[in-house]
């Protein structure tokens, strides 16, 4: 009883969420996040344009792909880099749908770090519409067992308290959409516009590269650490259908239907291995899977931390993808281990 209460409850507050968002539309979220600010930007506020690479993932793409260094390389026109804070593959698709429903996009090189993450991103619930929010509500409770409604499991419990987040989030979101937009034309506005304006300048690459020395506590950490350069070898399967594959599954799908290229880039921590021979399998069923040399990029002085290549680095791994771009996605000799 107290399972029906709640899952009644969770699909009452989606339809409410629902007519809200359509009445008062969607818009865009305000935040004091200028990379945030800078993607918006140039999804909503460009003309409709070709572009013919956009990188999208977390800031390990956002430090790694040097946009005006591709363009130069390639004799290409125009790349953006979407990179910005944080994993998630519900955010990816987010903003690929916005994205291709605005402009015309060639080929799309989405990050993957080797190991999906199956948590959502922390801004996927202020940005994601209705229709979408009632595609994932689905694809959770579908993923459900009796068992779990009868026993009011604690999957059932976390998916019913992820789903009223999101249903509580589009029920307010025409008076947070307008107060964010009044915090931030207050308070941030100028700040933000500033750093807007020099990622214009880079093409999405990141701009506040100051660092000079690689992190000390990433220093103590791999004094002693010896390069290996092997294809994870783990035999922990991948969930089937795990929520990671759902938005890659409908990456795959709208990107099909504006005719968008899909493949994927290895841009991950420093140290990290290669993806799994299942991993790279998943992820080829929907596009190529470009593999940079490691060898040439696990070198200290590139990286600033664990998670983010810096400086010479970012010129470092800009060339290898353009190599593979120009020779093959698994041209490179750590590539080749999959051939």
């Amino acid at each position: 009883m107290k399972t029906l209460k709640v899952l009644w409850g969770v699909l009452g507050l989606g339809l409410i969420s629902t007519v809200c968002v359509y009445l008062f539309g969607l818009g865009r979220m305000d935040m004091n996040d200028a990379k945030w600010q800078w993607i918006q930007s140039k999804i909503y506020d460009e003309p409709r344009q070709t572009i013919d690479y956009v990188f999208v993932g977390s800031s390990r793409t956002w430090c790694a792909v040097r946009s005006r260094q591709l363009e130069e390389g390639l004799n290409l026109k125009r790349v953006w880099n979407f990179g910005r804070h944080w994993t998630g593959r519900d955010m990816d698709y987010v903003i690929i749908r916005a994205l291709l429903e605005r402009h015309d996009v060639r080929h799309l090189m989405i990050e993957t770090i080797g190991q999906e993450r199956f948590t959502p991103h922390m801004y996927a619930r202020y940005v994601m519409s209705a229709d979408d929010m009632w595609a994932e509500v689905w694809y959770h409770l579908n993923g459900l067992t009796w068992r779990d409604y009868l026993t009011y499991s604690d999957p059932l419990k976390q998916r019913l308290k992820h789903m009223a987040g999101y249903g509580t989030e589009l029920s307010v979101r025409a008076g947070r959409m307008w107060l964010s937009r009044v915090i931030y034309r207050l308070k941030y506005h100028r700040e933000v516009q500033a750093e807007i304006a020099a990622n214009d300048q880079t093409g999405g690459f990141y701009v506040n590269d100051a660092q000079l020395l690689p992190n000390p506590d990433f220093v103590e950490k791999f004094k002693n650490f010896k390069p290996i350069y092997p294809i994870w070898k783990s035999r922990v399967l991948l969930p089937p259908d795990s929520f990671a594959d759902f938005y890659l599954q409908r990456i795959a799908s709208v990107s099909d239907q504006h005719g968008t290229d899909v493949n994927f880039v290895f841009i991950s921590d420093y140290a990290s291995v290669l993806p799994s021979g299942q991993m790279f399998r998943r992820l080829r069923q929907w596009g190529p899977v470009y593999i940079p040399n490691l060898a040439d990029i696990y070198k200290m002085a590139y990286w600033r931390d664990q998670n983010h290549i810096y400086q010479q680095g970012a010129v470092v791994m800009t060339d290898l993808i353009q190599q593979l771009i120009k020779q093959g996605p698994l041209s490179s000799d750590s590539g080749k281990q999959y051939e």
